[in-house]
């Protein structure tokens, strides 16, 4: 038997497919981890792709052997092994890349070397050096086996010592494999069957009656509600009457169901149109896409519950996706309180080890739904009947680290792997999936009203140029509006564009900005710390009192950050109790949800905060919304920052009115004839989709191309251009040579938005091209050979969903 297997640790130039032969008394199969030689017989983890009946001795070569498992059963079942060569193929990533989105971090593994003393080979030690004896005694002072990785400190050769020994004789090694996190186990017990009370004392008989009675119990409960002792209970074992074991136990999230929010699921005849229509279609079983394009607080939350009824009766599982930590608490929370226990959550804010045991949960069928962001596209389910993609729009479902996919795309696939259903929704889909849907790529299905008797908030745009106090970071008739809300015990957000106290700190005498030493942006004032941080990499210093360039006194804050406007307002309202929602005030676990419960307790009146806020939010009593700052973000290089804009404009705006109470929504703008704004102000979004929709097709956007981008980072910058110039001079060889026929716009070189980052200089060459087969080949082929001329320091990676983040 031979099986196929790919390496960790392995760069492009060699992530390849390997053979290895299965020794007779192991049994191996696909999605199962490994340990095999490599290279100089060195010892590296790998993965096993396929099994072959292939005999060894069809091979012209001698193969080597696996050495040992690294997993008592597979890891990864056929459907994920299928993403892992999807995600191999299509993202330009490494497969052991791949893999790491694929299995939680506390799953993953590494090697080491366990050794012992081989006390065949007797005490003559007189052959060994002063080195290798002191490694022998410390060895031989150990009653247990020892690992490699224990002597790195103390012998900086500690690996070639070790290996002198072991070819000498005077040490056994073998190869293992350490998981990052361990399960978590709890000692339990339970009385054997054949258990005879006559050798037991009167307490010993009274605990082993009451665990009779239980069946199995852990220790820590039984000693709890008996009074019992520890040694009692061993004596029960040593009496043989009873017998310890261990049992896992999951590390999960704690959830308490919301008894005032859990009633009878009523649709209106609108959603439940929509829901119909979506059972139809998931009865198809043919692994169709729709997309639910409704008005912010139109239900579609509703929705989404009655279809997951449907397909868990169905025995069938649901995956249920949000773009921010942020809204997770909330989703969950609706979720649970129909569902229960079966939900499992997946993200980032989550420890470690509740991902993992969330993970193990999912894949061991002990779930209905998932509930999570971006990673959790690629939960475990075995039975997948249903992923939904809350807020489609959103950014955050793309991956900007390898490998770079997203989430979106995934879904599509798992839906057509599974004969399921892939939902998209957004009261403003992106303009790929609405252009899809008008397609019949996707299934459109619409919900014009709000749910329940909400209605749209009213919105108007505040010239900046006509208030009095232009100098102020809020606008005296936004202050009003806020003042009114306050006397009316009602609730007010203020969405602003970043956080921070000063976005932007200049010398009055040269006009230079202090940038960060690290990246090609300038710091950030904060407040809380007194000092000017960047925002990308971290890095902080002291305000510094002179000028870094020109030695001026006359250093100059302007900008307005989240810190600024909570300062202003708290000036204007000394009495109002103001929440702040930013990454800098949620950095603990579970910070989020403590902040966003506080709010709906109306423990705040005020809350102001950067995107975080402004999606998927829902709090009854907010009847006012803010929009300070929007005017930076209409004149971006991204040609995508119209579509940013209106999104974020109109789900900001929805997030008042959304019960009986009538809401108001206010934008401040230097520029209050800018289309965009005022499509945005009339939640109009066929009006935008028309005009942004027409500019794409003009100047040959998306959806009518793929935007790949070819990424090139270095420390030196000089290096960085001249292997960005080289794979340049290398795309236009293959394309008037060997790759004739492919038709594509190459837009040339250029330094990316930002041009250094965290120690590094950054260009990218764009593309617009049709993403088939000829083409990735001619991008692979472009890697493989930027890949083998570049330094070790050189990253360079293939975006093929450039959406103008690099």
């Amino acid at each position: 038997m031979i099986a196929k297997i790919v390496l960790d640790k392995a760069s492009h130039t060699y992530d390849k497919i390997y053979s290895y032969s299965i020794p007779d008394s192991m049994c191996v199969v696909a999605g199962m981890r490994v340990i095999v030689p490599f290279g100089n017989n060195k010892d590296r983890i790998g993965l096993v792709i396929e099994v072959c009946n292939t005999s060894k001795g069809d091979y012209k070569w001698k193969l080597k052997e696996i050495k040992a498992l690294a997993d008592k059963s597979p890891i990864l079942n056929d459907e994920m092994l299928y993403l892992l060569k999807w995600l191999k193929e299509f993202t330009f990533c490494t497969y052991f890349d791949a893999l790491k989105v694929l299995i939680p971090t506390g799953l993953g593994k590494r090697t080491d070397v366990s050794y012992k003393i081989n006390n065949d080979i007797g005490e003559n030690i007189s052959k060994l050096n002063e080195r290798e004896l002191a490694i022998y005694n410390l060895c031989k002072k150990k009653k247990t086996n020892f690992f490699a990785s224990t002597f790195e400190e103390k012998f900086a050769d500690s690996s070639i010592l070790l290996d002198g020994l072991t070819e000498k004789g005077y040490l056994i090694s073998e190869p293992i494999v350490i998981r990052k996190i361990a399960d978590k186990t709890l000692t339990m017990i339970r009385l054997l069957p054949d258990w005879d009370s006559a050798f037991l004392t009167p307490r010993q008989r009274e605990v082993a009656e009451t665990l009779a009675t239980i069946g199995e119990c852990s220790v820590k409960e039984l000693m709890y509600y008996t009074g019992a002792t520890k040694c009692v209970l061993n004596n029960i074992v040593e009496q043989k009457a009873g017998t310890f074991f261990t049992k896992e136990e999951y590390r999960t999230p704690v959830f308490k169901k919301n008894d005032t929010e859990t009633e009878e699921l009523i649709l209106s005849d609108e959603q439940q149109q929509v829901a119909d229509n979506l059972y139809k279609l998931y009865k198809q079983h043919t692994g169709e896409t729709a997309l639910i394009y409704g008005v912010t607080g139109s239900g579609k939350t509703q929705v989404f519950i009655s279809l997951c009824k449907k397909v868990i009766a169905e025995q069938k599982q649901a995956i249920i996706l949000v773009p921010e930590i942020a809204l997770t608490p909330q989703t969950i929370q609706k979720f649970y309180n129909y569902f229960g226990n079966t939900i499992a959550v997946l993200h980032s804010g989550l420890s470690l080890s509740q991902r993992l045991d969330e993970w193990k949960r999912i894949d061991r069928n002990l779930v209905s739904v998932v509930v999570g962001t971006r990673s959790a596209v690629f939960a475990p389910c075995k039975n997948l009947g249903l992923i939904v993609i809350d807020e489609e729009h959103e950014h955050t479902y793309k991956s900007d680290n390898s490998p770079r996919f997203n989430a979106k795309d995934i879904a599509r696939i798992r839906a057509k792997y599974n004969k399921c259903l892939a939902i998209f929704a957004s009261a403003t889909p992106s303009i790929e999936s609405f252009y899809k849907a008008k397609s019949n790529e996707y299934h459109l299905e619409t919900l014009t009203n709000r749910f329940g008797n909400a209605s749209l908030p009213d919105v108007n745009i505040i010239d900046l140029q006509c208030e009095p106090n232009r100098g102020q970071c809020i606008s005296d008739t936004l202050c009003e509006e806020i003042l009114y809300n306050i006397e009316h015990n009602e609730q007010s957000i203020i969405l602003v564009n970043r956080r921070g106290h000063s976005t932007q700190i200049t010398c009055g005498s040269c006009h230079e900005p202090i940038l960060c030493e690290n990246c090609s942006v300038s710091m950030k004032y904060h407040t809380a710390n007194n000092r000017l941080v960047c925002h990308y990499c971290g890095n902080s210093i002291p305000v510094p009192k002179v000028c870094p360039k020109c030695s001026s006194e006359y250093i100059r804050f302007s900008g307005s950050g989240t810190q600024k406007v909570e300062e202003e307002l708290q000036i204007r309202f000394p009495n109002a109790k103001i929440l702040r929602m930013d990454t800098d005030t949620n950095m603990q676990r579970d910070s989020y949800e403590k902040n966003l419960n506080d709010f709906r307790e109306k423990k705040y009146q005020i809350m102001v905060g950067t995107q975080m806020i402004a999606k998927g939010l829902n709090f009854p009593d907010v009847t006012l919304v803010g929009v300070v700052g929007v005017d930076s973000m209409l004149y971006s290089q991204d040609f995508r920052s119209f579509e940013k804009v209106f999104s974020l404009i109109t789900q900001v705006i929805g997030r008042s009115g959304r019960s009986t109470k009538k809401g108001r929504a206010y934008i401040e703008t230097y520029s209050p004839d800018n289309p965009i704004l005022l499509s945005a102000s009339a939640q109009d979004y066929d009006n935008f989709y028309r005009d942004e929709i027409a500019m794409r097709k003009l100047n040959l956007y998306p959806p009518f191309c793929k935007m790949v981008a070819i990424g090139i980072t270095d420390p030196n910058e000089i290096t960085a251009v001249n292997q960005a110039k080289t794979i340049l001079d290398s795309i236009k060889t293959l394309l008037k040579t060997k790759y004739t026929t492919i038709p594509m716009r190459l837009l040339g070189l250029s330094q990316s938005n930002i041009f250094k980052l965290s120690g590094k200089y950054r260009y990218k060459i764009l593309l617009k091209m049709r993403l088939d087969k000829l083409s990735r080949d001619m991008l692979w082929e472009i890697l493989f050979e930027a890949k083998k001329k570049a330094p070790s320091t050189t990253n360079i990676f293939i975006d093929t969903s450039y959406d103008g983040s690099i």
